[in-house]
C-alpha cells in the first residue's frame, strides 16, 4: 500500500527536477559516476534541497536518492 507520505515526497522530488534547470547552472547535483540524484527533504515541511554525494542531511532532513537513466 502506498501511504500519503510517500506520495507527497515523490511528488515534491518531481517538481523540484521539472523546475531544476537554473540550479544546473550554479551546481551540478547529478553524480555521474552513480547515475542518480540526492536531495534532503525536511520532514517536518517537505521543503528540499540537492546535495552533493559528499554533503550530508541535516538532522530534521531525510536523504533520498533517486535514479537516472535506462531501467531507474
Amino acid at each position: 500500500m502506498i501511504n500519503k507520505r510517500s506520495v507527497l515526497i515523490s511528488a515534491l522530488i518531481f517538481t523540484f527536477l521539472a523546475g531544476s534547470g537554473v540550479a544546473y547552472g550554479v551546481r551540478g547535483f547529478v553524480d555521474t559516476d552513480h547515475s542518480a540524484i540526492a536531495v534532503c527533504v525536511n520532514r517536518a515541511n517537505g521543503d528540499m534541497r540537492a546535495v552533493g554525494y559528499d554533503d550530508s542531511c541535516k538532522s530534521q532532513e531525510e536523504l533520498v536518492v533517486l535514479a537516472l537513466g535506462p531501467g531507474a
